[in-house]
Formats: C-alpha cells, sequence, structure tokens
C-alpha cells in the first residue's frame, strides 16, 4: 500500500510541474490567450502560459490589424461597427496582459483607446453627415431613416454635435397620417342596419381603433391616426389608407344533442275522512334538446400607400363564435315539473339563440385585437 501511495505521489508531482500546453492548440486563441494570463498570475513559473501569451498575442494583434485594412476599404456605414469590434478585441488584449506584472514582461502590448476615441468620432460624423442628407429630401421614407441614423451617431458619442435637436426634427419630418375607413360588411346584418353602438358594433369600428391607437397624439410611433371623417372634415391627405372587410359569416345549421330525464314529485290528492292530508306521486319524462352553433367569422385587413398604391400589408384573420341553447318538451304529468324544466319548455327551440347582430358584434369584438396588433406592427419602424 505505501509502494502505491508513493507512486500517486510522484505522479501528482510530475503533472503539477508539467507544463500546460494547451492554450495553443484552442479553437478560440483570443479566449485562450486571456485565459494564459489569468492563469499565469496563479502560476507565475507555467512555462505553457508563458509560451502561449508569447505566440499568441501578436498573432492575434496581427490578425486584428489586417482586418482593420480590410474594412477601411468599405464605404458601408457597418464598416464603423465591424472597425468597432477590432479595436475592441485589440483593446481588450492589451489591458489583460498590461495590468499583469508576469505578462506584461513577456511582451510588448499596445494600447489602442486612442484609436478607439477618435474611431467614435468618425463614425459618429459618418452617421451624422448621412442622415443630414437625407433629412433635407422632404421624403418622409428619407427622413424615418435620418431618425434613425441620427439615434445612430448619438450613440457612438452622446451628445454629438445638435444630434438631439435633429432627432426631433427627423421625426417631425416622418410623420405619416394614416386613415382607418368604415368597415365594408356585406353580410345581411349590417346591409339592414342591425347594429348597437357597443366598442366593436359596424360603426364604432373605426372610432375604436383611432381611438387606441393613439389618434392624431400618437407618441410611441411618428404616426398619426384619423378616421375618414376627420380626414375630411381637416382637409387632410393621407399617407396610407387602411381598409377593413368583414367578408364571411358563416351560420351553419346548429348541431343537435337530445337526452332524458325522468322527474316525479308528490302532490298533495285531497284529504281522507279525518281530515289528514293525502299524497300521490306523478311523474313526467323530459326530453332536453341541446343545440350548438359555431359561427365563423372573416376579417381582412389591406393597409395601402395612399400615394404609390403600394401594399403595405394585406392579411385575413379568422375566428369563431359559439353559441348554445337548450330547449325541451314533456310527456306525463305536468305538475311533477319545477321552475327550471318550464323554463326550457317555454324556450320553444331556437328562441335561445341569441340575434344575428349580437353574434357579428361578438365577432368584431374577437377579431379586433387582430386588427389592431397588425395596424400597430405595420407603423412600428425601430
Amino acid at each position: 500500500m505505501k509502494k502505491y501511495f508513493a507512486l500517486i505521489t510522484i505522479l501528482m508531482f510530475i503533472i503539477s510541474c508539467k507544463p500546460t500546453g494547451d492554450f495553443l492548440t484552442r479553437k478560440n486563441q483570443e479566449r485562450a490567450l486571456l485565459d494564459a494570463v489569468k492563469f499565469l498570475e496563479k502560476n507565475p513559473d507555467d512555462a505553457g502560459a508563458k509560451q502561449a501569451i508569447v505566440v499568441l498575442y501578436p498573432r492575434l494583434q496581427q490578425q486584428h490589424l489586417s482586418n482593420i485594412d480590410r474594412y477601411q476599404m468599405n464605404t458601408d456605414l457597418s464598416r464603423w461597427d465591424d472597425l468597432s469590434n477590432e479595436y475592441g478585441s485589440l483593446q481588450k488584449m492589451y489591458e489583460a496582459i498590461a495590468f499583469s506584472p508576469t505578462a506584461s514582461v513577456l511582451v510588448k502590448a499596445e494600447n489602442y483607446q486612442p484609436a478607439l476615441n477618435q474611431l467614435r468620432q468618425n463614425a459618429a460624423e459618418a452617421y451624422y453627415q448621412q442622415a443630414l442628407r437625407l433629412n433635407n429630401t422632404n421624403n418622409k421614407i428619407d427622413a424615418r431613416t435620418a431618425y434613425a441614423l441620427f439615434k445612430r451617431a448619438n450613440s457612438w458619442v452622446q451628445g454629438y454635435k445638435d444630434v438631439a435637436n435633429l432627432i426631433q426634427i427627423a421625426w417631425q419630418n416622418s410623420i405619416i397620417n394614416v386613415i382607418i375607413n368604415p368597415i365594408r360588411d356585406n353580410n345581411w346584418v349590417t346591409n339592414n342596419h342591425w347594429n348597437n353602438f357597443n366598442n366593436f358594433s359596424y360603426d364604432n369600428f373605426p372610432q375604436t381603433l383611432v381611438r387606441e391607437l393613439g389618434g392624431s397624439y400618437a407618441s410611441l410611433y411618428p404616426v398619426r391616426f384619423f378616421t375618414d371623417w376627420e380626414a375630411r372634415r381637416n382637409n387632410m391627405m393621407p399617407d396610407w389608407s387602411v381598409n377593413i372587410s368583414f367578408q364571411k359569416f358563416d351560420q351553419p345549421r346548429p348541431q343537435d344533442k337530445k337526452r332524458l330525464r325522468t322527474v316525479s314529485k308528490q302532490i298533495e290528492d285531497g284529504r281522507d275522512k279525518e281530515g289528514k292530508v293525502l299524497y300521490k306521486t306523478v311523474t313526467a319524462n323530459i326530453a332536453i334538446y341541446e343545440q350548438t352553433m359555431i359561427v365563423r367569422g372573416r376579417m381582412d385587413l389591406e393597409i395601402v400607400d395612399f400615394n404609390t398604391r403600394r401594399n403595405i400589408c394585406m392579411e385575413s384573420y379568422t375566428d369563431d363564435f359559439i353559441s348554445k341553447n337548450e330547449y325541451a318538451t314533456f310527456t306525463g304529468d305536468k305538475d311533477a315539473l319545477d321552475e327550471v324544466d318550464w323554463r326550457l319548455i317555454n324556450k320553444r327551440g331556437n328562441q335561445g339563440f341569441i340575434s344575428r347582430e349580437e353574434i357579428t358584434n361578438e365577432l368584431y369584438r374577437k377579431l379586433y385585437p387582430n386588427i389592431k396588433n397588425r395596424i400597430e406592427a405595420a407603423v412600428r419602424w425601430y
């Protein structure tokens, strides 16, 4: 046993003295370099970590500098993000080595912070100039892009020049006016003016949309919403037109189910000679008919650029409304029936179903969130 213990001790000693050379074989060499620097702080005599730092830093530095030369040939604004990533990696390696007393002796790392600072200024100016050009074209799509570019300039250098004010100007220049037209509904219900005045009726649907989307005071996005009546009153030309149609109203025959129930009750049946109440049992057989009607409605949404006639959105949404009705008939003695039984019997077939008007408004209510959310998504551009 002592022999084995001694052998294990020797092996552990050999392993602890062996330099760790796996840093150079790792796939992610940048991560390997940073790990080697960190490892060297706890193991300052480790030959593998020292070798990795000496080999990896100049190799990685040259790779990043070559990438920087290549990206600088690009004229697209995206080059600034690529350049920032390369300089950021170089600076991260520099800071890891510079703040390590052991590693800083092995290689002389270069500080790229001045280059990073200048890069941010150059990037902010590039975005700023491109945004200025677009914001002066009197085109709302260009102004929308300018808004995003001014924001990017400000993200490179906080408070760059007069960018805060220009962001607000670009926002105002990009505002689009959206008219939500009355619903086109060819159903028998609306053609006969069976419309009530809740929020999801034929009449109030567009008004509700305009109100809940923010109307003329919408602030989440550069957009203003109007009904067609409001647009005519203000003599306003729309940029976008929203057309909604209720195209389909399927009302199939109800599905019937039948169940039977027998009820009985003791009722008074006179008195005996001594005046004592006599009772008798009366019975009735009840047939209960359960009818289920599933009504499917379809609503089509079209958003059109008023000037170019380009379709921005064309989508359809469907939903179901389920209506149930129960009624009953009976045979036997009517005295065996209670109030609940009589309510079912007095319904007399289909009279328990809700009206077509109510069905339409319920379908409007269920389809409304889809329409509202899709309009919001169409105007959301950042």
